[in-house]
């Protein structure tokens, strides 16, 4: 079976079949692509978009226009700067790949899996000199064989200067905790130079929403200023940060079955604090349509780590409490690489992670059938002896029918508190603003897609 994907590719940009070379290990966990082509005759924007519009040079200066009054412009009338317009070919590229994307889970240990090894295949991307830079939860898929994928490589890039693994110091490492990797694996001694001089080094592109907070806003800046980094360059740490913050995401919004929360679905009682709080976080970290709140509010998490475990992680849906171990390793480990960055970080980072989800994997696993066992005996306790339907292992559901989607989902109020001064207030205080409202106003929100650069 084959996918078929059309698109508008910025034509700067490599066609994903180049990006997804053939040198991949077997069984890589990253979408497996027929060939990439544009179509043929060309088409692009300018064309079809523009209708051949072009650059025209002002025939007077402002206000000595005669023909400005004109109530209907022609394409003559027009003035096109082609200097600052991208072209966008029609761009073909056949799959094998399929599936259905993250947030379609039906468990944890499914969740945390499809997770894990969509890591593993960005890793056998970044050693082989291509950095995704698009991490969302729409772009890891769950296949058919209940295994995790990284897919879309649409915004991927492909580096050809690669820095050689730097000797690690003895009196740096020896401080450093038991569950940090210090040095990459031999077939892992070399990584790209994502600040490589080039005129699109600091270009950004993600899916706003889980995107870094270094990246979001215009004036960006690192969490943590000195070890070199005065300057944010997208790296391999931010798309490491962007998965983070998808499982962070669906944990607070999603059910163990991968439904969406009740809590979510309408307005927080006003008497019901813990809901407030839930929406408030979610709008906070993910939802605000202002880059400055998203931006502040992830930025103020990693100058006060400790919210993660007082605030965020105690708002998990209770069929995904069990994720918290792991998302606060991963958050500590986060922390420690931004407040620690060197040379060595981009060739270890992935490794770190990795070892933690094989860590928390196994112990997931197991409360999971726990909790699974636990509830099939309650069901059967709790049903008469005659009942014909609905029982545990029958493949029938036990539970409420899926919600409907067709209508958009009601609009929550929100709070758009941002941080200013130092300490900053309780980033996910409950504060009432009548005039705020959320944008998670429909069952599936479509990512924001930020494609960004500097002016």
């Amino acid at each position: 079976m084959y996918a078929l994907k059309r698109m508008w590719r910025d034509e700067s940009l490599d066609l994903e079949a180049d990006l997804r070379s053939s040198n991949l290990p077997d069984g890589s966990p990253v979408l497996h692509i027929e060939g990439s082509r544009d179509a043929y005759p060309r088409d692009e924007t300018l064309n079809v978009i523009r209708r051949g519009i072009t650059a025209k040079p002002k025939d007077s200066e402002p206000g000595q226009d005669d023909n400005r009054k004109k109530k209907k412009k022609l394409a003559n009338d027009v003035n096109v700067d082609d200097q600052n317009v991208s072209i966008f070919p029609w761009t073909y590229t056949l799959m094998t790949t399929r599936g259905l994307v993250l947030k379609c889970f039906n468990n944890a240990p499914l969740l945390v899996s499809a997770m894990r090894d969509a890591i593993e295949g960005h890793r056998d991307l970044w050693f082989r000199g291509v950095l995704h830079r698009d991490i969302s939860p729409g772009n890891i898929i769950i296949t058919p064989v209940k295994s995790g994928c990284l897919v879309d490589l649409d915004h991927g890039k492909g580096f050809k200067k690669m820095i050689d693994c730097p000797a690690p110091r003895n009196d740096i490492t020896q401080k450093i905790p038991d569950y940090i990797t210090t040095v990459p694996g031999p077939e892992h001694s070399s990584w790209p130079d994502t600040d490589d001089g080039s005129e699109d080094c600091l270009m950004r592109t993600g899916t706003k929403s889980v995107m870094s907070g270094e990246l979001i806003s215009p004036a960006r800046a690192p969490y943590h200023p000195g070890f070199n980094r005065y300057v944010v360059v997208q790296g391999v740490i931010h798309d490491i940060e962007s998965f983070f913050w998808v499982l962070v995401y669906l944990c607070l919004t999603r059910t163990g079955k991968g439904q969406w929360r009740d809590e979510l679905l309408k307005d927080p009682p006003e008497d019901d604090v813990a809901k407030k709080i839930l929406h408030n976080i979610v709008y906070c970290l993910y939802d605000s349509s202002e880059e400055a709140v998203l931006k502040d509010n992830k930025a103020a998490l990693f100058l006060m780590p400790d919210h993660m475990e007082n605030h965020i992680v105690k708002a998990f849906h209770p069929d995904l409490i069990c994720l918290q171990p792991l998302v606060l390793s991963w958050w500590k480990l986060l922390v420690f690489s931004y407040r620690t960055y060197n040379d060595l970080t981009p060739g270890v980072i992935h490794a770190q992670v990795l070892k933690l989800f094989d860590e928390e994997l196994k112990g997931i696993k197991q409360q999971f059938e726990a909790q699974t066992l636990d509830a099939a005996r309650s069901s059967a306790e709790s049903q008469p002896a005659s009942a014909s339907e609905g029982r545990v292992g029958d493949g029938s559901r036990t539970t409420a029918p899926e919600f409907n989607i067709s209508p958009p989902r009601p609009k929550a109020r929100r709070t758009s508190r941002r941080y200013n001064g130092d300490p900053p207030p309780d980033p996910f205080d409950v504060v009432s603003d009548p005039n705020t409202r959320s944008n998670t106003g429909s069952h599936t929100p479509a990512p924001k897609r930020a494609r960004l650069e500097d002016n």
